[in-house]
């Protein structure tokens, strides 16, 4: 509490407090509520790390605290979990505008969709992994098995039942340029060109839908909606030009394009003015 107050700078914050609920698929460090598929016959599922009361007891007493709980959850399980702190301090403290969120979310439990929606948590993916490809191929569909790999990065049923969206990047683990994240959103493929066949194409979003979860989505995870993402008078300059119009180019070639000019608070940090044609 003393560190939200002392570090409260105009660009800089401490409100949030990130739990690192599991770890990654990858190392069978993710969470499962099953064992995972290739290693089923041994039982493994990954362990929490922190153990479920500790998690609600923690979540309970941060949220009394007026604090932003940041979720690190991957696997289904670690999911699950996060959700029943998240009841239980609800519970416990009352309804407030907490803007709590998940972040990765790679695999669900299809039954926790409406209790995501009913604790009105942000759903925080990282779009640019929702796809196929050699990653997929060699970890995460071997890990996972066929049954849960029809649960990966459910964007479009979060969405639908009106879960708030955001994206983030993950950086430095993977590319911090949104374009490559809101292209994967928009067609569930790898935007290099290597992969034919999307990752559940259901799941996919429109680009609009997509464009909002990068921007005005994260701004309000963030609690800065009021001051940034989106372009109305009375907010920050906050924006970026790029050399082609999204919705005219087909959702392949979103990635290639390139950013002319960026404005943080009106001013010119990348590109110039100058430079910009009418």
């Amino acid at each position: 509490k003393n560190l939200r107050q002392s570090a409260d700078r105009k660009h800089v914050k401490a409100t949030a407090v990130k739990i690192l609920v599991d770890g990654v698929a990858t190392s069978y460090s993710a969470a499962m509520l099953e064992p995972y598929a290739d290693r089923e016959d041994e039982g493994i599922t990954g362990t929490p790390l922190i153990p479920r009361a500790d998690l609600i007891d923690l979540v309970t007493r941060l949220d009394a605290l007026g604090f932003q709980i940041h979720f690190h959850s991957i696997g289904d399980a670690a999911t699950h979990y996060s959700l029943d702190a998240l009841e239980v301090a609800r519970t416990q403290n009352g309804l407030r505008d907490s803007r709590h969120h998940l972040s990765h979310i790679m695999v669900w439990d299809p039954t926790d969709f409406d209790r995501m929606a009913d604790l009105e948590a942000i759903a925080n993916f990282q779009a640019l992994w929702a796809s196929k490809g050699t990653h997929y191929d060699e970890i995460t569909y071997v890990r996972m098995g066929e049954e849960r790999s029809n649960y990966l990065y459910p964007i479009n049923s979060l969405h639908k039942l009106g879960v708030k969206l955001a994206f983030g990047s993950d950086w430095y683990v993977t590319s911090a340029n949104p374009l490559l994240a809101i292209e994967v959103a928009v067609t569930r493929l790898e935007p290099d060109g290597n992969t034919t066949e999307p990752l559940l194409p259901g799941e996919a979003i429109d680009l609009a839908t997509a464009i909002r979860a990068a921007t005005l989505g994260s701004a309000y995870g963030n609690f800065l909606n009021e001051d940034t993402g989106s372009i109305e008078v009375g907010k920050l300059a906050d924006l970026i030009m790029i050399d082609r119009n999204l919705f005219d180019i087909p959702a392949s070639e979103i990635s290639e394009a390139r950013v002319m000019l960026t404005l943080f608070g009106g001013e010119a940090v990348f590109g110039s003015l100058d430079d910009v044609d009418d």
